[in-house]
């Protein structure tokens, strides 16, 4: 039987630092919280993060998926789990589960592949760290399938975004987290371009994010230009679909993504809401 810890959870309150303007889990804070289960289950593992400097490894992050069934509240004790579900030679994908008081608010899914430091280079990891993330459960959901490439309608938004030192993380390049930032300003700046301005707090509802799955394609680093575009794929009563794209100068695709919106009050969207997720198809 194995040494290693095959699972790991730990439980944590969300403070207002971590909260949005409904008094929500925010998107980076909830994408960080999952990054901090797999860290703090590394470290457990004995694999901290000097391990890995010391023998000039990563495992980096090419996709991460999140459905969130309702939004976790500010004040809440969640409880994080994690495990990994797949292993091949260098790749390994781990899941994630949050619940608050027994219910599943979110669930997660990212994919890792294992490298070398200082090259780039996709290695195998050593022995013990396999032993580690060979997964003990079967496979709770299929394996990632490869997206086609986005085709912008005519009609897409686009804006602008510069990397700076905030966003940028000890990889020197900006974390996973945070490009989930770029995305959900882009959509929300979007929308009020297009007539449909913030939902304040106590309106009757407001849009929240139910899905996202993300896409790192390419690094972006400090100082670095990007472009980003969102349009609406699809809508239907009380929701709809995005996509998402973030792109350098240099015209190297950095980040695709595809999220999912839904309505939060008990009364329809307004005529304001329609017209501009309209308008962006």
């Amino acid at each position: 039987m194995s040494d290693y810890p095959k699972e790991y959870s730990w439980t944590h309150i969300v403070h207002g630092t971590e909260a949005n303007l409904y008094r929500e889990l925010a998107t980076v804070p909830l994408l960080h919280l999952l990054q901090w289960t797999a860290s703090d289950a590394s470290l457990d593992a004995g694999f901290g993060i000097q391990w890995f400097y010391d023998n000039d490894c990563l495992w980096l992050v090419r996709r991460t998926a999140v459905e969130i069934f309702e939004p976790v509240q500010v004040g809440a004790e969640v409880t994080s789990r994690t495990w990994c579900s797949s292993l091949t030679s260098v790749r390994s994908q781990r899941e994630y589960e949050v619940r608050v008081d027994g219910r599943v608010c979110v669930r997660g899914v990212t994919d890792w592949v294992y490298m070398r430091r200082s090259t780039g280079r996709l290695v195998r990891p050593p022995a013990g760290m396999a032993e580690w993330v060979r997964p003990v459960e079967p496979l709770s959901r299929p394996r990632f399938v490869a997206r086609r490439p986005l085709v912008a309608p005519d009609g897409v938004v686009r804006s602008g975004h510069l990397v700076t030192f905030d966003r940028v993380d000890t990889a020197s390049h900006v974390n996973n987290g945070q490009y989930a930032a770029f995305l959900e300003n882009d959509l929300r700046s979007a929308l009020v371009q297009r007539g449909c301005p913030l939902d304040p707090p106590g309106s009757g509802g407001h849009l929240w994010l139910s899905a996202l799955d993300i896409q790192y394609l390419e690094e972006a680093g400090l100082g670095d230009e990007l472009e980003g575009e969102v349009w609406v794929t699809d809508v239907a009563p009380g929701e709809f679909g995005c996509a998402h794209r973030l792109t350098r100068a240099d015209d190297t695709r950095v980040i695709s993504a595809h999220s999912r919106w839904r309505w939060s009050g008990t009364e329809p969207w307004s005529a304001q809401h329609t017209r501009a997720i309209e308008s962006l198809r």
